[in-house]
């Protein structure tokens, strides 16, 4: 299994070998997402010369994607509500929500 960990030093080692000293400095310390999103636009200027850049742009976009789960899960407590239920009867439901977004979970 992949960890972010290790995407995350994929993307750091992909701006500083393919992009620039520049672009690594500027994104070191930004962001997951705009960290893969910068690393995106290095492979893309590459993909003419490394075919293997698009398979690595789709995996970015995986990742971005699979961040905001982990994101929820990584920063957020599992959290069991209790409803009551009709005739003082109690239902349970184990989530994990965002504090900061009700609408994520």
């Amino acid at each position: 299994m992949v960890t972010f960990g290790q995407i995350e030093y994929s993307l750091m080692v992909c701006l500083l070998f393919l992009g620039s000293r520049e672009t690594w400095e500027k994104y070191k310390t930004v962001e997951f997402k705009r960290k893969a999103s910068e690393s995106i636009k290095v492979l893309e200027s590459l993909a003419y010369e490394y075919p293997v850049s698009k398979r690595a742009i789709a995996l970015i976009n995986d990742a971005i994607k699979l961040a905001e789960y982990r994101n929820l899960v990584a920063h957020n407590p599992l959290n069991l509500s209790l409803f009551e239920a009709d005739a003082g009867e109690y239902e349970t439901k184990s989530v994990i929500r965002s504090v900061r977004n009700d609408e994520k979970y």
